[in-house]
């Protein structure tokens, strides 16, 4: 009897001591359940950890409490099948380091006696943590890591619901190929960049394979040691290389630094195609602000989502209502890793690791209890991968994340390539136009406005004044918002004094007149004395009468160049050539310069010279009544009177604002004077588009009093004073 009481005693021992050996394991009836949790919780990976950490703490307070919501054990408290047992979960801090992610392993299981570990984020963390629960007997199951070789150790406790790179990597060539069909872009190269630990070594050597199955070339392939302080020489291979596209595996610090190295050196290729990674964490688009826009990163999760699956929406609210912030695909992938474990003990019905092994095995989750745009959950039997996990492509759009891939989940369309650095940085720009409307001058400079519009990707914005009286206000008005304000015409010239005195850091441009002394304004100056040299000495070529005239927008500086340039030219071809001079006094009244022409043409004027903007039509329209010769200034407007405009003066306005807004884009503007004339392609004559009576013999002549003029054979004077008054006349009543 003594035998038997000692071997039942013995025995008895031996049960109690190999339950004790079951880590955490409970019976029904217990009130928690411990999982462990291990991510870099401090470090330089601190922010992705905390967010991460986030995702894992509301999915089990959605287990633990009551919650109207279509996921796994959501409807009840607790696991049902424990009588309500609460998810208990006892962190793990990684601190982003393989070593300290094995050593917080073997804490959470032997100090603490979890059942199960999620974790890790990186995958170099995740290989050790694998063995230690491979040696301990411990489910784990990660959500993050995603290194391919992970599931492929025949490990019989490691579980994956994330798809792996090598399904994210074939999924980039998939979308290639779909971007090459629907918007016909030319991808040939590429470029290969990766963190050099466990995670971005195996992806870079899927990108190398498939690169060579989809019939793409690798033109440079760099691996670099994760955290590094500078990458100025990788960069500067990858712009040697030129790669079409540049495939990228960076953490966050790396991600941030590559980024800002690609601005610095003015690197941007057709796209950037990350593998997720520091390119979706939060801290990226924060410290990047617009530079991170249009980047290609594979997901599993946006929010946008929410568009065909409302329940991405009500679970994403109840992120950021807790803490401030949306979800974003780590935090997505954590969240729904905590359900799959949970939904696994309650189908084990037990806390006992196996039971929850084996139950992880039979895992068989829907796809509309996800908050995942995969088709379900659904472990290998031999790799315990997730089976039924799938990708996306979202892109960086005014500094948040869209899906632009595949089309059916697409909620912006494919921003492709992405905008050069320079094209990013828009430059704003404000016209003030000068009196007369958008005819003519004004014109001019716009289109010289629009072609950077479109060429230069800046913004536009501009008025016109009514009044002379109004261009103080209007220049005040942009002052302060636009990187630079360009106002046309010389009347405006005294208000700019006073306006960029006061804003003193606003940048000016006067088209056609002069602001002295001042470092924030351009002033554009033509030489246009010297295409009126032209006129005038076409003009008196052309008259029998020796007479002609000229009728002046107002009697302003710019038109007395003109005026001084005619009449010099005139007098050059014939000495004894009479000039009759009218001022309309406005820009914009052609009824009034009409018949101040016609009164030009009665006096026996033969060619009227009109440099008078807006007004100037009327004095076409009086050639065509007379069936005489008029010459227009800025444009060539032989087409608003094909048989009666002799020529036209032109003046490359549009080119100056142009070539000044670039200036502005490009960081190179000076204040100061700049004058464009003959020799700089800045006036001329539409010498080509004049009428037939101007002979190839006369052409000729004009072409060589053009080159006497830019070779400093010619002087003008600018001042009428100097010239004899003889030959001019001032038609009574002109002004």
């Amino acid at each position: 009897m003594m035998t038997k009481r000692i071997i039942c005693a013995v025995l008895l021992a031996i049960i109690i001591s190999s339950l004790a050996g079951l880590a955490g394991c409970i019976e029904k009836g217990e009130e928690s359940v411990k999982i462990g949790a291990i991510y870099p919780l401090s470090g330089s990976f601190a922010a992705t950890g905390a967010d991460v950490k986030n995702g894992i703490l509301l999915a089990a307070d959605i287990i633990n409490n009551e919650y109207d919501l279509d996921l796994p054990l959501a409807r009840s408290k607790g696991i049902d099948s424990l009588n309500g047992a609460k998810v208990e979960l006892v962190f793990g801090d990684s601190q982003g380091y393989p070593t300290t992610g094995k050593s917080e392993a073997e804490r959470l299981i032997n100090d603490d006696a979890v059942v199960a570990l999620l974790g890790c984020y990186k995958s170099a963390v995740a290989a050790d943590v694998c063995q230690i629960a491979e040696d301990n007997g411990i489910p784990f199951l990660t959500d993050q890591a995603t290194a391919p070789s992970l599931t492929r150790q025949g490990l019989n406790w490691f579980f994956r619901t994330t798809p792996n790179e090598e399904t994210f990597v074939r999924n980039f060539y998939v979308f290639l190929n779909d971007a090459r069909n629907a918007m016909s872009i030319d991808v040939e190269t590429l470029g290969i960049v990766s963190e050099n630990s466990i995670w971005g070594t195996e992806i870079a050597e899927y990108e190398v394979q498939y690169a060579r199955e989809y019939g793409y070339r690798v033109v440079e392939s760099i691996s670099y040691a994760s955290d590094t302080a500078d990458v100025r020489s990788e960069v500067r291979r990858l712009k040697n290389a030129r790669p079409d596209v540049v495939m990228q595996a960076s953490y966050i610090n790396d991600a941030i630094l590559y980024m800002q190295t690609y601005k610095a050196q003015n690197f941007c290729p057709d796209a950037i195609m990350a593998a997720n990674g520091g390119f979706n964490d939060p801290e990226f688009v924060h410290v990047l602000g617009a530079d991170a826009n249009f980047i290609l990163t594979r997901e599993v999760w946006s929010r946008d989502l929410a568009a065909t699956k409302p329940l991405v929406g009500t679970v994403n609210q109840m992120f950021k209502e807790r803490y401030g912030t949306d979800m974003d695909g780590n935090s997505a992938r954590a969240f729904t890793g905590m359900l799959v474990l949970a939904e696994s003990i309650n189908r084990a019905g037990s806390s006992n690791p196996e039971a929850i092994r084996n139950a992880l095995l039979d895992t068989n989750m829907p796809a509309d209890v996800l908050i995942m745009p995969w088709d379900g959950i659904r472990f290998d039997p031999k790799t315990h991968q997730n089976i039924l996990g799938k990708g996306i492509i979202c892109q960086v759009i005014d500094q948040d994340y869209y899906t632009v891939w595949p089309g059916n989940l697409a909620t912006k369309e494919l921003i492709w390539p992405m905008p050069t650095w320079e094209e990013r940085e828009k430059a704003n720009v404000a016209i003030v136009f000068d009196t007369g409307g958008l005819d003519g001058f004004n014109k001019v400079c716009l289109s010289g406005a629009k072609k950077a519009e479109e060429e230069l990707k800046i913004e536009l914005d501009y008025v016109v004044a009514k009044t002379i009286q109004e261009f103080d206000e209007l220049q005040r008005g942009y002052a302060g918002a636009y990187d630079i304000i360009i106002c046309t015409g010389s009347n405006q010239a005294d208000a700019l004094c006073d306006v960029s005195k006061e804003f003193a850091e606003q940048k000016f441009v006067l088209v056609d007149g002069t602001v002295s002394e001042r470092e924030n304004v351009a002033s554009l100056l033509f030489r246009d004395e010297e295409s009126s040299f032209l006129a005038g000495a076409l003009a008196a070529m052309v008259s029998e009468t020796n007479k002609t005239g000229f009728v002046g927008g107002m009697d302003i500086p710019v038109i007395t160049r003109f005026l001084a340039g005619y009449y010099a030219g005139a007098r050059y071809i014939n000495p004894d050539c009479e000039i009759i001079v009218s001022y309309v006094g406005s820009w914009n009244n052609p009824e009034r310069g009409k018949e101040l022409a016609l009164e030009l043409y009665d006096n026996g004027v033969e060619v009227v010279f009109g440099a008078a903007g807006a007004s100037g039509v009327g004095v076409i329209e009086a050639a065509e009544e007379r069936d005489l010769y008029a010459i227009c200034a800025d444009t060539d407007k032989r087409n608003l009177a094909p048989d009666n405009v002799l020529v036209s003066t032109l003046k490359s306005t549009d080119v100056a604002v142009f070539d000044v807004i670039k200036d502005v884009v490009d960081g190179d503007f000076e204040g100061g004077i700049h004058t464009w004339g003959l020799k700089e392609g800045g006036v001329g004559l539409s010498l080509d588009n004049a009428l037939p009576i101007v002979t190839d013999e006369k052409k000729e002549e004009i072409r060589e009093i053009r080159e006497e003029i830019i070779d400093g054979g010619i002087e003008i004077p600018l001042d009428i004073d100097v010239y004899s008054k003889r030959g001019m006349t001032l038609l009574d009543g002109a002004i």
